[in-house]
């Protein structure tokens, strides 16, 4: 009998050029130095090696990849992997060294590989057998260490198999502490929502053939039950909702990416790599790479002074920064806050502005490329002031945040806003120097003789006129109910809308937030999103001609249901559209992370 399993000597490695692929490590490595790339792009250069000199179809690699009801853009994940591994080989599509397209149909690896092998004293399948074997040949089934199964009359094509090391990757490690990071890692770069068993993993049951017949009506039967059984308690558990919480189901969304923490879990899971553990962490997006899209997530954690910047690759994020403190600000107040800002009136939030409230501390940093980032503007605690001084005072509530002021289209001037004292002072960049356009006291009824009261005064920038311009501000006051939108007519910040609560929202929570959101995939933050973190509570209005109606209310979003007092959420461009259309919602201190998008209603 042909041996087709043997006293294994599996590839320990696979080198092409002056690369190396450790598939064990799951590393790349140029000349013994480690080059950087992500887990998937590597899962995808790992099957590529698998099968030189064959064409991998785009859709047998997205079935490897992907379950085919995940909620991702498949095309635009394997696109970025690709690019990714091209970078990270330094190959190009035009002239390619390693990775060739065919165009509208697949890639397939050129250059010729070599295993690095090594004795493991077990029984299983040869990689060399992998490697060499054509796509169309059909393989027997075989039961590695991992339990995966190949069955006996699949093509390689048709069930596409990572090589055995990287397989079992994530389940077998040197010490536990490994093996519970690489549990983390597949998490995280699992699409969100898939709970199934991948194919390669999943044990078969065969019947012997007398009996197949027999006991094939009675799985029919037991298939009819089920559905009917499942069709019956969805609808009443849907009527159940809508009756116990108001939710309106079919406007909830959907989400594209979720890490929770499960009950036997201790280890938060945060994204990216960055585990959100503490109940500081503080999250938003932010234009790494100049493109014009807030399409990177900034986490970091004000004073200790962690700071990450992670991208999205099809569905898996990574870092692309990585410090303690920023372009030499060492965020080490807890008081410390960053945000995306344009500096230089690109019309792109490529810059970030850190400031310590409760000072006159304010810096701008730039990314210089390759996650350097450099100092940009710096004012420091012994500058002329930038506040207004009224009662002479500095607040560690004081806010800044970006805004266009002149209509212009760019977020290019700054709102330096003091709760409570009710002064808003607005600056420009002039040249490398901030200047103040505007100051203007804005009532709000919360100081008295005794000075100023306990005050939860929020801002931001909104598009109230749908005009694809951030140029309106937001005022309003959690606990009140007091919501206000003022203009800039020229002459002076004015009121086009105030009112007692919004769009049936009462406001009357302190823990109530607010913020713009492009719920109609327009690319204008024209809508209204307010919620209320521990209770739930979330509504997203739509304003037509001064009127806001609800347009999705009810208790959190599908898979997050914003029942910690902690929640926090924020418009996001997951898919690199260059619209603010996703909404983000972490909860710090525990790790979870969502985030979901509307499909648009029709």
């Amino acid at each position: 009998m042909e041996q087709k399993i043997r006293q294994a000597r599996t590839a320990q490695a696979i080198r092409f050029g002056v690369y190396e692929v450790d598939l064990e490590a799951g590393e790349l490595r140029k000349r013994g130095v480690k080059v950087s790339l992500q887990e998937q792009p590597f899962q995808v250069l790992a099957l590529l090696i698998a099968h030189p000199g064959q064409l991998l179809t785009r859709e047998a690699l997205q079935k490897q990849l992907w379950p085919e009801d995940a909620l991702v853009d498949f095309d635009l994940g394997l696109n970025t992997a690709v690019k990714k591994i091209r970078t990270a080989l330094e190959d190009s599509a035009e002239n390619p060294r390693f990775v060739e397209t065919l165009p509208r149909r697949g890639y397939r690896f050129i250059a010729p590989v070599q295993e690095i092998k090594r004795d493991v004293g077990s029984v299983v399948p040869t990689v060399s057998e992998s490697l060499s074997r054509p796509l169309h040949d059909e393989v027997t089934a075989q039961v590695s260490t991992t339990g995966s199964r190949i069955p006996k009359t699949a093509s390689v094509e048709e069930d596409l198999l990572l090589p055995p090391t990287v397989v079992v990757r994530h389940e077998h490690s040197a010490s536990k502490q490994n093996a519970k990071q690489s549990e983390l890692e597949s998490k995280e770069s699992a699409p969100v929502g898939d709970e199934s068993v991948p194919d390669f993993v999943r044990p078969a049951m065969t019947l012997r053939p007398g009996r197949q017949k027999k006991y094939g009506y009675y799985w029919v039967l037991i298939l009819v039950l089920v559905i009917v059984a499942g069709f019956l308690v969805g609808q009443g558990e849907t009527e159940k909702r809508h009756l116990s919480s108001g939710q309106n189901l079919p406007k909830r969304g959907a989400y594209v990416y979720r890490t929770t923490t499960k009950p036997n879990e201790s280890a938060a899971i945060g994204i990216g790599g960055y585990d959100l553990k503490s109940p500081n962490d503080q999250v938003f997006a932010f234009d790494y790479d100049h493109n014009g899209k807030l399409d990177h997530l900034v986490l970091f954690r004000p004073g200790v002074g962690r700071i990450w910047i992670v991208e999205n690759s099809g569905g898996t994020f990574g870092p692309v920064y990585e410090g303690d403190g920023i372009g030499g600000y060492d965020l080490k107040s807890p008081h410390d806050r960053v945000f995306a800002f344009d500096y230089d009136h690109s019309g792109k939030l490529d810059h970030l502005v850190i400031y310590r409230p409760g000072t006159e501390i304010l810096w701008i940093v730039k990314n210089n490329g390759r996650g350097t980032f450099t100092p940009v503007y710096k004012h420091a605690q012994s500058d002329t002031a930038l506040w207004s001084r009224a009662h002479d005072q500095l607040s560690t509530a004081d806010q800044v945040f970006a805004f266009d002021y002149d209509h212009s289209g760019k977020l290019d001037h700054l709102v330096l806003y003091r709760p409570g004292l009710e002064i808003i002072t607005i600056l420009k960049n002039s040249g490398g120097s901030l200047t103040p356009v505007y100051t203007q006291h804005v009532a709000s009824g919360q100081i008295d003789d005794n000075g100023p009261q306990p005050f939860t005064d929020q801002a931001f920038a909104f598009d109230y006129d749908h005009s694809g311009k951030l140029d309106y501000l937001v005022l309003y006051q959690p606990g009140t109910g007091t919501f206000s939108i003022l203009k800039n007519s020229g002459e002076a910040l004015t009121p086009v809308y105030t009112s007692s609560g919004i769009g049936g929202y009462d406001l009357k929570s302190t823990n109530d937030r607010a913020f713009a959101f492009d719920y109609g995939q327009s690319g204008k933050l024209d809508y209204l999103l307010l919620y209320r973190p521990g209770t739930g509570l979330l509504s997203i209005l739509k304003n037509s001609g001064g009127t806001f109606t609800p347009i999705s209310e009810g208790i959190g979003v599908k898979g997050y249901d914003l029942k910690s007092p902690h929640d926090r959420a924020f418009a996001f461009d997951y898919d690199h559209s260059g619209k603010l259309d996703h909404l983000v919602f972490y909860r710090p201190g525990t790790g979870d992370v969502l985030i979901s998008y509307f499909p648009r209603q029709r």
